[in-house]
């Protein structure tokens, strides 16, 4: 069975506000707290919430589901919001916030291989792997060193953070 889900809500603010969100395997009901991260985040954001506060009230939502039912459920998630330029000519501004090792990156081509695209990793994962890097600077274009670091690191399968584990989460956020 599948427990990923997305979630897309357009804000009362204009912004859009993108989610993906991965419930997590080996665990019980982690479609179910996938499902609750996703339509949590989406009821918040519609109330005019901020995507970190909306992301808090959807731990909330699993931790609470978790109680009620004696369940471990657990998902991980990457909100992405997208604002509008405020001029005319100004680009658009994009905002990760996340728990988990749910991943958020920024494509754009390369300007010097037509054809070709480049990627960066805007987020870092709460894990156990060994990462020396912070959340939102550029590096790696491609994720090609990224990726095998993280694939070739002990414990790089452990999550520390999950929505759903305890009361409360800490939201990380970068633009």
């Amino acid at each position: 069975h599948n427990e990923d889900r997305v979630a897309y809500v357009l804000a009362p603010d204009g912004s859009l506000v993108l989610g993906a969100i991965d419930g997590m395997g080996g665990h019980s009901d982690g479609e179910i707290a996938a499902d609750l991260v996703a339509e949590t985040l989406v009821r918040e954001i519609e109330r005019g919430a901020h995507p970190e506060v909306s992301l808090q009230a959807a731990n909330k939502e699993v931790h609470q589901h978790n109680v009620t039912h004696h369940s471990d459920s657990g998902a991980v998630a990457v909100a992405v919001q997208i604002r509008p330029p405020n001029q005319p000519g100004q680009p658009h501004r994009a905002f990760f916030h996340w728990a988990g090792d749910a991943r958020g990156l920024v494509a754009r081509r390369n300007p010097k291989a037509k054809n070709r695209w480049e990627w960066t990793y805007r987020t870092v994962d709460d894990g156990l792997a060994p990462m020396s890097i912070q959340a939102g600077q550029d590096y790696d274009d491609g994720g090609a060193g990224r990726t095998v670091a993280m694939a070739i690191a002990p414990n790089a399968n452990i999550v520390t953070k999950a929505f759903g584990m305890k009361d409360t989460i800490a939201i990380h956020s970068v633009e």
